[in-house]
C-alpha cells in the first residue's frame, strides 16, 4: 500500500515554463488544484485502508488460501487507485460530462475495493478457527484497583467523602 501511496505523487507535476505567466509560479501551482484535491483524497483513502488492513491482520491467526486471494483482490484496488485519481485530477476542473465520468470510475473503484474487505469477512463468520481467539474480559490489576477504590468511598457516609464528591445540593 505504501508503494501505491507513493505512486500517487507522480501525478503531482511542476508546472513548466510556458505555464508560469509572467513569474507567477504560485499562480500556476494554484491552477493545478485538482491533481492536489485528488492526490489528497487519494491518499487518505488509502492510508485508511492500510490502517484497517493493519488492525484485520491483527485479529487473524493464520491465513488459508482464501483469505489470501481476498487480500490480493483488495491490492488489487488499493494500487489501481492511482489511474482513476489521475483521470479525476485532470477532468475535475473542467466540469461537465468529463468530470462527471472520472467521478463515477473513481466512485466504482472505491465501491470495487470495498468487496474483498466483504468476501474477507464472510469467510472469517464461516472459519472461525483462522481468528485470533477474543482478549480476555477479566479486569486488569489497574481496573481491579479503581473498583476497589471507588467501592471503599461509596460505603463512606456523606461527611467522609472527599469534597469533590459531595453534591452541592
Amino acid at each position: 500500500m505504501a508503494i501505491a501511496i507513493t505512486l500517487l505523487v507522480l501525478d503531482l507535476k511542476v508546472p513548466d515554463a510556458v505555464q508560469v505567466h509572467d513569474g507567477n509560479l504560485l499562480g500556476a501551482l494554484a491552477a493545478r488544484w485538482p491533481s492536489y484535491l485528488a492526490y489528497l483524497a487519494a491518499f487518505l483513502t488509502i492510508g485508511i485502508i492500510w490502517l484497517n488492513h493493519r488492525a484485520f491482520v491483527d485479529r487473524i491467526r493464520r491465513f488459508d488460501g482464501p483469505l489470501h486471494w481476498f487480500n490480493l483482490l483488495l491490492l488489487l484496488g488499493v494500487a489501481t487507485l492511482p489511474f482513476p485519481t489521475s483521470l479525476l485530477a485532470a477532468y475535475l476542473a473542467d466540469g461537465g460530462s468529463a468530470a462527471s465520468t472520472a467521478a463515477v470510475i473513481y466512485g466504482l473503484l472505491s465501491v470495487a475495493t470495498a468487496l474483498p474487505w466483504l468476501l474477507m469477512w464472510r469467510h472469517l463468520v464461516r472459519h472461525p478457527e483462522l481468528l485470533e481467539p477474543p482478549p480476555s474480559t477479566s479486569p486488569t490489576p489497574v481496573a481491579s484497583f479503581v473498583v476497589l477504590r471507588l467501592g471503599r468511598r461509596s460505603t463512606r457516609s456523606p461527611s467522609q467523602s472527599p469534597s469533590w464528591l459531595r453534591s452541592s445540593a
